[in-house]
């Protein structure tokens, strides 16, 4: 399951969760006002619940009570709402966390200081950390969301201490990798928080010099290409663009592009087994033979698509000598994409068209 179809399902929980507790009150003084929200990209919306077919107008302001944005909406006959954050120009207004929101209806107000509840995941050592309110319970699942794994995930729930900090320890249970979905969600009187992210990891297009992926908040991750020589040809390193995702090229001394090739390793920072070997990778589509040829990594799993009229997709791992094939019914010009899988959970994608 993909993060953005999961932050929908969570979010639609969260929704529901509010209907219920919202109930049929008899008058607005009756009404605990509630609101859902993520703290995650592309999270610039809040549901809520309140007095049914009121206007309730929340504000998003900065922890210094400084205003950000605005919206108002009325609610249906269960007392639902639901709106989204933007600029003057329509452009999204993300809610960061320490953010507070202010709704108000009916002369009621009530004000919410959104928590850091994002997780900082450590893949090797199968943990998952965090902050929130001191007491509070804090759910937490991993999901492989893919690949050649029948993978059910795991779900825990954990308190806070009285630090403000929680802890959760899969080792021996749960082996973490580069790109699991990792989800935390906190109820807290009346407050529904999500956050949604990927587990620490590296992404790279084959033929390509951007490195892409993930990386705990607030961390600044480190690359190096070095040369089937042990020279270093490249350096480059990169802090999280907007809810721990990053993007950088890897670049010479005096700014060249520079790209990897077969028999090198990119070494980082990001995990203690973040170290990839580049092997000699080829994607080949034919539209004659409706045939996909492809090498990548040894016994690596993969996902395989093609769109055109017959959209297909497949899922394995590559033979022993890092190879596969594959019957699909292609015509000219189809898109062919593969991504193989490190044992680390970093990714290695190769693309390519379908020839005759």
């Amino acid at each position: 399951m993909s993060v953005q179809v999961r932050r929908a399902a969570l979010a639609a929980v969260m929704v529901t969760m509010l209907a219920v507790t919202a109930g049929s009150p008899v008058s607005a003084a009756d009404v605990k006002l509630q609101i859902s929200v993520g703290i995650d990209d592309f999270s610039y919306c809040v549901s809520g619940s309140g007095v049914p077919r009121a206007i309730h107008v929340a504000s998003l302001r900065t922890p210094d009570d400084e205003p950000r944005s605005r919206i108002r909406r009325e609610a249906d006959r269960r007392g639902r709402w639901f709106g989204c954050f933007n600029s003057i120009h329509g452009a999204p207004i993300f809610i960061n966390a320490g953010d507070v929101i202010k709704v108000r209806v009916a002369g009621q107000e009530r004000r919410f200081t959104i928590p850091d509840i994002r997780p900082r995941t450590h893949r090797v050592g199968d943990v998952i950390r965090g902050r929130g309110p001191v007491g509070a319970t804090i759910q937490v699942s991993v999901d492989r969301g893919g690949f050649t794994e029948v993978d059910p995930g795991v779900a825990r729930d954990v308190t806070v201490n009285g630090r403000g900090r929680w802890r959760l320890d899969l080792s021996g249970h749960y082996d973490i990798k580069g790109t699991d979905q990792i989800s935390v969600a906190l109820a807290d009187d009346g407050l529904y928080v999500f956050s949604n992210s990927l587990a620490p990891h590296v992404k790279l297009d084959a033929g390509g010099n951007v490195l892409e992926g993930a990386v705990n908040p607030g961390r600044t991750v480190r690359f190096r290409l070095v040369g089937g020589d042990g020279v270093t040809r490249a350096t480059a390193s990169a802090s999280e663009i907007n809810s721990g995702r990053y993007a950088v090229s890897l670049q010479d001394e005096r700014g060249n592009a520079v790209y990897p090739r077969a028999g090198d390793r990119i070494e980082s920072d990001i995990a203690a087994d973040g170290q990839l070997l580049i092997p000699a990778s080829y994607l080949r589509a034919s539209a004659s033979d409706d045939r996909i040829k492809a090498g990548c990594m040894p016994h690596s799993g993969f996902e395989l698509f093609t769109s055109g009229e017959d959209y297909r997709f497949f899922a394995g791992r590559t033979r022993d000598d890092g190879t596969l094939r594959r019957s699909a019914d292609l015509e000219v010009g189809d898109f062919v994409e593969l991504t193989c899988r490190y044992e680390s959970g970093d990714q290695l994608r190769l693309v390519t068209d379908a020839g005759r």
